[in-house]
């Protein structure tokens, strides 16, 4: 299953893009930018406020894909003054501090907008719960093994044991 979700900005047809797009248990959610819905900047010049406005996008749109802000489970910060990390840090631990995802903050020299001071992106993973047959499941926990044997080595290896891993698992859900 392939669900896009369309928040009507003005960039989505332009460049092409998806707010965020969910692939069986998997949201993922574009760079998200504090735009309004007019497509005009939210809160010019404060971080907080452009970062609480990038968390109201991004939980409407994983609520879109059918899922709940408890589900993300890694968030990336970009801005362009990693010295006011702190403002953006408050609105995400206001947001996240009982979920408690992977998080990144990230200085960057730039964006599209030069008034957007901050980007957030962020991944969530649905509650997977799989009712499969016994033999799918004997399947995913042999293929499992192998990737965590895999870990010892190096290089292409690991990638191609996890794309054949996420692959073997979105062709069980799809069956289920």
């Amino acid at each position: 299953m392939r669900k896009k979700v369309l928040y009507g900005q003005p960039l989505e047809k332009e460049i092409g893009f998806s707010r965020a797009t969910r692939v069986g248990n998997f949201i993922s959610i574009s760079g998200t930018a504090p735009m309004t819905a007019d497509g005009a900047v939210a809160s010019p010049g404060d971080v907080y406020g452009q970062a609480k406005r990038c968390l109201e996008i991004i939980k409407d749109v994983i609520e879109q894909a059918g899922g709940k802000i408890e589900n993300v489970t890694r968030t990336r910060i970009l801005l362009t003054d990693i010295s006011r990390w702190e403002d953006a840090a408050k609105a995400h631990g206001e947001c996240f501090a009982d979920i408690n995802p992977a998080c990144t903050f990230v200085g960057v020299s730039g964006f599209i907008n030069p008034e957007w001071l901050i980007v957030k992106i962020s991944r969530t993973v649905l509650e997977i719960l799989l009712f499969v047959q016994d033999t799918a499941l004997l399947e995913i926990r042999k293929h499992l093994l192998k990737i965590i044997l895999g870990f010892k080595k190096i290089g292409g290896f690991i990638v191609r044991k996890y794309r054949a891993l996420r692959s073997l698992i979105a062709s069980v859900v799809a069956k289920a």
